[in-house]
């Protein structure tokens, strides 16, 4: 039997999402996949990698792919300004970079207040963002789900696996 305390919490309980801009709008993603948004230092490219890769970066001695979310999400190939920062988030058995336009801030959204996107924008492809939360007198803010994010990263390699395609 529930208590009025638990149907309290559970009416209340909220989610952090770190929010980002690209090519004018704020998407968020949750903050407990984000081991922490910086400066996006030095990237070093790497030969063959798909478009969206920019490279890596050395994070205290751990090298990090970076990969452009704007140009991975809405197709915008804008050279960053001085206010791009990169999301490093863990997702499965990932460590990966994600450059933004800019960081803006961490909210605390109630579960109840995230809606599903709709069913026709899923069924025409938009499975990287798993909801939206309003804003009174603004664009909703969209959710991106990091699992399905990195999936399509991974989606974007035009390089074959190993022994594919090569003369023995």
């Amino acid at each position: 039997m529930k208590t009025v305390a638990s149907t309290e919490r559970a009416t209340t309980a909220t989610v952090d999402l770190a929010c980002f801009e690209l090519a004018g709008q704020t998407y968020a993603v949750a903050i407990a996949h984000v081991r922490e948004i910086l400066v996006t230092p030095a990237v070093t490219r790497l030969p063959d990698s798909p478009p969206v890769v920019e490279g890596v970066i050395d994070l205290r001695g751990m090298l990090i792919p970076v990969v452009d979310l704007a140009r991975l999400l809405v197709r915008d190939d804008r050279p960053t300004g001085p206010r791009a920062r990169t999301f490093v988030v863990a997702v499965r058995d990932f460590i990966v970079g994600f450059r933004v336009e800019r960081a803006t801030r961490v909210v605390a959204v109630p579960v109840s207040s995230l809606e599903p996107v709709p069913e026709l924008a899923r069924e025409l492809g938009c499975r990287v963002v798993a909801a939206a939360f309003r804003r009174s007198d603004q664009d909703p803010i969209l959710v991106i789900d990091l699992e399905v994010l990195v999936d399509r990263v991974l989606g974007e390699s035009t390089v074959r696996p190993r022994g594919e395609g090569v003369a023995a």
